[in-house]
């Protein structure tokens, strides 16, 4: 790279779009409480800057916001093809920039919103440096197949060495980026005038670093020949989603290189994000493909008397801190069918969430669910503190009536039965919505 010029002359300017991007004054919809707000999502979408944010906000539909105070305001919508289609139920979230690890960053703002949205996958949506103009072009985008980080490095008597780790994308989610290019147009007002390229089987790098530097730039080739681009949050997203055992894939445009700063490319951030928001549109573009997917779930035994130390991502190939003991084996998946009963004195406690019956689980506060619930005739094991051992049984459980409690999120086949139960219009509706079944 030595010799190039890198006066901004030599830089073109980005090509125009054919869509009007919104500005954040322009951002005016509809708020609701958090307890009106419908859980589970299906796709979560992490937004770093604005130009990030604004460009993933053009192709929501039915948008509305809503805030609470452990992720401040999200905002929700709908992708879908057409009216009256399947939609995807989707949310869009903002986090702090400078590396995944940062105080608000990736990593901990996604593993917050998983807990509490519950997608079935989370799409980190932004841009990214090229390591390579004669590979990449600005404007150009990237969904990897593999993720490295480079950041971590040990010092030793002749030098540094990169300890980093490269993790590739799921099964599911590699199949479903294949194609990722496949009948997408950027949204160029004249397409003849720029080829925009998808790189969905590439490398990208990750780490802490904003990377400026030819000398830098050319350290980083030569320890990771592979990788083709640089950015700074996926190692959040990847840490967090990792441990949530949650789909994950990266979206980032190129808005420069890493060898100049910055400042020379900046008219080309905004164009990137709009790219990169376009192709993760095309990816969504057909809902039902994520019908199987499963939403996160919270881990039934979490909590309970033995456990594990997770290590760091980066040191999981070493062998664990703690091992686990007197581990609770798992429950069988619940196959009996799903009873609706009225909530009377001797029902107290939600079997799934732990939580008084009479108290609906945040995101699912409808007026039914302070006088409706569910039974069913469970086989489980429990902890006996005598024996100290686990011991089997059978017995009626109560749960709230949505999805997560119950734990049949994934299940394909699962009945509901009304019982003696007089299934009021707006129950009927309810049950349609969380379970996607008619009583």
């Amino acid at each position: 790279m030595a010799g190039y010029d890198f006066s901004s002359k030599n830089v073109d300017s980005p090509p125009s779009l054919s869509i009007t991007i919104p500005k954040t004054s322009d951002l005016v919809t509809a708020s609701k409480r958090w307890r009106e707000v419908q859980l589970p999502i299906d796709i979560l979408l992490l937004a770093v800057r604005d130009a990030d944010f604004l460009s993933c906000f053009y192709y929501l539909s039915d948008v509305f916001r809503s805030y609470t105070r452990t992720l401040g305001y999200v905002h929700f919508g709908n992708f879908g093809k057409d009216e009256g289609q399947l939609k995807l139920k989707v949310s869009l979230i903002t986090c702090s920039g400078g590396g995944g690890g940062n105080p608000g960053g990736s990593a901990i703002v996604v593993k917050d919103a998983v807990e509490i949205l519950q997608p079935r996958a989370v799409f980190c949506i932004g841009s990214c440096w090229g390591l390579y103009r004669d590979k990449t072009r600005l404007g150009d985008v990237l969904v990897p197949a593999k993720l490295t980080t480079y950041a971590p490095r040990r010092m030793t008597s002749t030098g540094a060495v990169p300890c980093g780790f490269t993790v590739p994308l799921s099964s599911s989610m590699s199949r479903l980026i294949r194609q990722a290019g496949f009948g997408w147009n950027p949204p160029l007002e004249n397409p003849e005038v720029r080829e925009v390229t998808v790189h969905q089987d590439s490398e990208l790098l990750s780490g802490s670093e904003q990377v400026e530097s030819s000398q830098r730039r050319d350290e980083l080739v030569r320890s990771y020949p592979n990788a083709i681009a640089v950015e700074l949050d996926g190692d959040g997203v990847f840490a967090a989603a990792h441990d949530l055992k949650t789909e994950w894939v990266i979206i980032k445009g190129i808005s420069g290189y890493a060898d100049c700063p910055a400042s020379l490319t900046e008219q080309w951030a905004g164009f990137a994000s709009v790219m990169a928001a376009s192709v993760m549109n095309n990816i969504l573009s057909d809902p039902f493909v994520f019908e199987e997917w499963p939403h996160y779930q919270r881990a039934q035994n979490e909590g309970n008397v033995s456990s594990v130390l997770r290590s760091p991502p980066y040191l999981q190939h070493r062998e664990p801190m703690i091992e686990t003991i007197n581990r609770m084996p798992e429950n069988p998946m619940p196959s009996p069918p799903l009873m609706l009963k009225k909530i009377g004195r001797k029902i107290k406690r939600c079997s799934g969430c732990r939580k008084p019956i009479t108290s609906p689980l945040l995101g699912f506060s409808a007026e039914d669910d302070h006088d409706y619930c569910f039974g069913r005739l469970d086989a489980y094991d429990y902890w006996n503190k005598t024996t100290k051992s686990c011991m089997p049984k059978v017995s009626t459980r109560h749960y709230h009536l949505n999805p997560v409690c119950t734990k049949v999120q994934g299940i394909a086949h699962f009945q509901i039965d009304s019982g003696k139960v007089e299934v009021t219009p707006s129950l009927r509706a309810l049950i349609k919505e969380r379970f996607s079944t008619d009583i």
